[in-house]
Parts: structure tokens; sequence; C-alpha cells
């Protein structure tokens, strides 16, 4: 369509046929103002037209009788063409280019200036990136309700996890800060685990039988120590409780050489086994019958005590503690002594149910159940090793925290052993270069505090084939004649 034709079809539609120069060019002008701000390309050519044009596009009428004539124009429209520039360099390229074959509907969205989004960008992309956590809340809802709930209750387990490891770290820290008080040092209850082989040696087993070279090596070492007791491995008990004593054909003549070289030194069966699952059950009653008889045929071959090593028993457990009541009543009668070794304690209360989880077996007993257990026994040997620290900081702080919540659960009157790293064997529950000797008494020396308590008391060295002489004389250093960490 040309020019002319739009305009003279634009007169028509809007009957303004009969009104002046003036008021035409006015409403021209409004019209193409309007157009502009929506883009339109035809309606674009009045804008840039000058006033001749536009009346010469038709024939001009002739007035009526009624019609009043012109005054001229008015003032106010003179300084409509003004606004024409307004339209800016994109209007000459409109005229230039032609009317649009399809009129717009309505404004056009307003684009964002290129100084925000630069060139080329897409806005939907740009606020789709600007608003991440909106997206991801939007693909959590349109997930199945029962992934909704795994996913929350492991988010908050993490979280519940991650504040338990960030507390426990700050009071471990707190726990093995300080120097230890040189009044923590052995009083002579020390203890030792010894291996099978001083019993009864195997074909097949790494080292050899013993001799009376060792056995006076022995001797020497513990006259020079604070050990008051022998753990010595006796066993262990079958998967069905029952004890075969053809294990340690050796045990009568080792415990006549201790008896006889180191006078006041005990020697103790140490007897346990595996627990749960395919091996030993001690919720079995003819189980823990053959686990009693076991007991009392060890003390008739002239072992001093038993000392119990089963793992690992969860909390609570009622099976254990019939096993204890049991072997109670017989050491008593041989005037013997009842120990057992006890798990971690759990540093806080509460950690041990997200602990155990973590660990996968029943890893810390609570101190009401370690009071349980102690009311059976005359003495008792808190393992704090295999703690999976990996730092000697962190283990130092943990010993120390083990060592006040056994002085506080196990009564006065039963003997209490703080079990210590003597072994080298790297493993995921086992950081050797954290968990050392030197770590574990400084904890044990920080948990007693600059007054230790006026109660049987001391440490026991797991275990002797695996002990260096390192770890020997940071015993001697650290605990027999401890100086006050620097």
């Amino acid at each position: 369509m040309s020019t002319d034709d739009d305009l003279t079809g634009d007169a028509e539609r809007d009957g303004h046929a009969g009104q002046a120069d003036g008021a035409d060019h006015a409403a021209a002008v409004g019209q193409g103002a309007g157009h502009a701000a929506d883009g339109g390309g035809g309606t674009l050519h009045k804008i840039g037209s000058s006033p001749e044009p536009e009346r010469e596009s038709g024939p001009e009428p002739t007035p009526g009788p009624d019609s009043e004539p012109k005054q001229g124009p008015e003032p106010e429209s003179a300084p409509e063409p003004e606004r024409v520039p307004e339209t800016g360099p994109g209007s000459e390229r409109m005229l230039e280019s032609g009317p649009r074959s399809e009129p717009k509907q309505g404004p056009e969205p307003k684009r964002e200036p290129a100084s925000e989004l630069g060139r080329g960008s897409d806005p939907g992309r740009e606020r789709g990136r600007r608003k991440p956590v909106r997206r991801l809340a939007d693909w959590y809802r349109r997930r199945a309700r029962w992934f909704r709930r795994t996913l929350a209750s492991a988010v908050a387990l993490c979280v519940v996890l991650a504040a338990m490891v960030g507390v426990m770290g700050a009071a471990l820290y707190a726990e093995g800060s300080g120097k230890p008080s040189p009044a923590a040092r052995s009083s002579g209850d020390d203890a030792l685990w010894l291996g099978h082989a001083w019993v009864g040696w195997q074909a097949g087993v790494a080292g050899g039988p013993k001799t009376d070279g060792d056995l006076q090596a022995l001797v020497a070492l513990v006259r020079s120590s604070g050990i008051k007791d022998l753990f010595v491995h006796d066993g262990p008990f079958e998967m069905d409780g029952s004890l075969d004593p053809t294990r340690s054909p050796e045990a009568g003549w080792f415990i006549d050489a201790v008896h006889r070289e180191l006078p006041g030194v005990r020697v103790e069966a140490w007897l346990g086994q595996v627990v749960g699952g395919e091996a030993l059950h001690l919720d079995d009653a003819a189980t823990r019958w053959r686990i009693a008889a076991g007991v009392s045929a060890a003390l008739d071959r002239g072992f001093d005590g038993v000392h119990f090593d089963f793992e690992p028993v969860p909390e609570g457990d009622p099976g254990f503690l019939d096993v204890l009541g049991a072997a109670r009543a017989i050491t008593r009668a041989h005037h013997a002594l009842l120990s057992a070794s006890a798990p971690q304690i759990e540093p806080l209360s509460g950690f041990r149910i997200p602990g155990n989880l973590l660990a996968g077996h029943p890893k810390w007993w609570s101190q009401n159940y370690l009071r349980q257990v102690a009311g059976y026994c005359d003495q008792v040997a808190v393992m704090a090793y295999d703690t999976s620290l990996p730092t000697a900081w962190a283990y130092r702080g943990y010993v120390a925290r083990q060592t006040q919540v056994a002085l506080s659960a196990v009564p006065t009157n039963v003997e209490l052993l703080m079990g210590v790293p003597a072994f080298h064997t790297p493993d995921p529950g086992h950081w050797d270069r954290a968990e050392t000797m030197s770590a574990a008494l400084d904890g044990v020396r920080l948990g007693l505090g600059a007054h230790p308590p006026p109660r049987p008391f001391g440490v026991a060295l797991y275990v002797d084939f695996a002990a260096t002489p390192a770890d020997w004389a940071a015993y001697r250093t650290d605990w027999l004649s401890p100086a006050p960490v620097g």
C-alpha cells in the first residue's frame, strides 16, 4: 500500500474530513506518537512526513451553512511537530523498510537494558541463574513423597552428626589442654595383657615357645614397673561356651614361675570370644552354663582370677550380666578375682546411639550399664583405644574424658584400669600416629586431675608382644616418674 492511500483510508475511517488543517495535523501527530510507542510500521509515515502532503491527500470539504469559520491554528497545537525527533533514528529505518504487514495487537514487552543482560543473552535464562534456590525447591516439590521424607531425614541426620562432631571436637580440645599434675602417676596398680604363647604355643603361630630366658626378661620388666596383674590369654571359649584346657599346656609352668619370681603379682586367665551373629551367644542358658564351668576349671589350674573379654557386648545386654553373676559366685568360692574388659564409655549422654550407628557395632556403653557391670566385678579395664581419632591432641582429650566418666561410673571399691595402646597395627580404627602411649598416658593424667581420688587405679598396657622399647620408655617417663608436660 502507498503512503497516499494509507492517509486517505485513515481519514475516511476516522471521520475527520470536516476538520481544519490544524486539527488534522494535531490528530496525525497524536496518532503517530502513540504508534511510535507501540512500534507500528505503517503509521510512522505520518510522523516522518511534512504537513503539505497531508493537505494534498484529498479534496478539502466545503463548509456547510452552519459551520463556523476557522480562527486559525490553535496556539497550543503549533509546537506539536517538535515531538517528531523523539522517535530517534529508529523511525527513519522504519520509514525505509515500509509498512508492516501485521499490525501489533498490544505493547511490546519491555526489554532489559543491555548493560544488565549483556549482548545476546536470554532474559529467562538469566533469571533462572539468579534464583537457584527456587529451582531447587521446584525440583524437590516434584519428587515423590517417600523420596522427600527420606531425603529430609538423611539431611537432618547429617546436620545432627555434623553438629555432634563439632561439639566433640571442641570438647576434646578443651579436655586435652593444660598440663598434667605430677601427682597423677602410677600407684603400683597397673596391668599387662600377655599373649597365648606364655601358656601354650602352637605350630604355625608367629614366634615360638617361651623359654626360661623369656621368662627372666619378663620378670625384669615387671619388677621395674608398677604392674600388679598379668592377664595371660587362656582359651578362647569355643562357640558353644566350652573351654578346652589342652590349648594351654604350659599354664601351670607359667603360674608357678610368676608366683616364685614375682611375689604379689597376680596371674589372671584372659578368657573371651567374639559374640553375636554366627559366634557365641550370651543369651543362651546352655552357653552360659558351659562358660561358668570353664571359669571353675581355670581357677582349679591355679589362676588367681579370670579376666573376661567378650566383644562386642551391646549396651544393656542382660546375658552378659547373667554370665558375670554366675562367675561371681564361682570366684568368691575360690577366693579369686573377677575382672572384665569394658568398651569405651559414651563421652556425652546420648552419644552412643548415633555413635554406634556410625561404627556399625556396639562400641560405647552408657555410664549406667558400666556401673551395673562393675557391681559384679572386683576389677574393670576400660579399653581406651581403637577410637578412629586421627590426631594425638584429639586422642589425648578423648582419653581424659574416658578417665573422668569411668571414675564417675565405677564404684570406688572396684579396681579401675584404663587400657592404653602398646601396639602399632594401622587400620581405620587405630591410627598409630595418634593413639600413642604418650598421648594416652597424658590423657589419663589429665583425667585424674591435680588430686587423684584415693582408690585403686592404674593403666593396663595392651599388649606385651607388640610393645616397643619406645612404649616402655614412655610408660616409665610419663607414668612411673612423670614430670609436668611443657
